[in-house]
């Protein structure tokens, strides 16, 4: 081995020598009553959804006709609020459906509350949250990871077929998780689950509920059938943080 080679790799060996012990210097300057206190505030930020509905116009077409329209309905906007942060941390929001990744700090909130207004309503989305330090000495030691899921509108509950029912998972009006089902399947399925937790919607079995509200249920495959001979096209504008 020439002398070029070997001094070559004596830098080398040198740079990594200081990297390798400055990087744990720098580590070791995090005390334990530092790392104690920020394991605490990131224990402490937590975060929630809250809805928010508003009346919209939207546009539609009426397919007999052919005559455009606009009529007004309530859509709902979810509100996105990050509770308890403070200066010594930083948190990375990253979500499933876009992957869209949002830096947020103490600066960006108000008395360490943070909000923010997603109108996505169609789409069930999980944001996961990685909580940093930055506090100097410990600055850039990960925290804490947490996720929390962005629930979607439930298009069954515009259904007479769910009217009294809003409490089954079926006839909600949010939901976290989808269903494996159509519009056809669901007078069968909500059977079958009031037969299964004998249930009614005023306390009575579950047969009697169906036989009450037979027409409803008729009324409702009707429509996905397409007999009603109108369709209208929603245009919404979206976004999803």
């Amino acid at each position: 081995m020439n002398f070029k080679i070997k001094k070559t790799l004596s830098k080398l060996v040198f740079t990594f020598l200081v990297m390798f012990f400055g990087g744990i210097i720098v580590n070791a300057s995090c005390t334990y009553q530092q790392r104690a206190n920020l394991n605490e505030t990131a224990r402490n930020i937590r975060a929630a959804f809250e809805v928010n509905e508003k009346e919209v116009e939207v546009a539609g077409v009426d397919y007999i006709t052919k005559e455009a329209f606009i009529f007004k309905e309530l859509q709902p906007e979810f509100i996105l609020n990050i509770y308890n942060i403070t200066n010594d941390v930083l948190i990375t929001q990253t979500n499933d459906h876009n992957r869209r990744t949002v830096d947020i700090n103490y600066g960006m909130t108000t008395n360490g509350v943070y909000n923010t207004t997603i109108t996505d309503f169609e789409n069930i989305i999980t944001y996961t949250f990685r909580v940093v330090s930055n506090l100097e000495g410990c600055r850039g030691d990960i925290l804490r990871t947490f996720t929390i899921t962005k629930p979607k509108l439930n298009y069954f509950v515009q259904y007479p077929i769910c009217d009294g029912l809003e409490n089954i998972p079926y006839c909600q009006r949010f939901i976290t998780e989808e269903f494996s089902i159509n519009l056809n399947e669901l007078p069968e399925r909500l059977e079958q689950y009031l037969d299964e937790h004998n249930l009614g919607p005023d306390g009575e079995v579950k047969g009697n509920w169906f036989s009450k509200n037979w027409l409803y249920i008729a009324i409702g495959v009707v429509i996905v059938g397409g007999a009603t001979g109108v369709t209208i096209f929603i245009v919404r504008k979206r976004r999803a943080i």
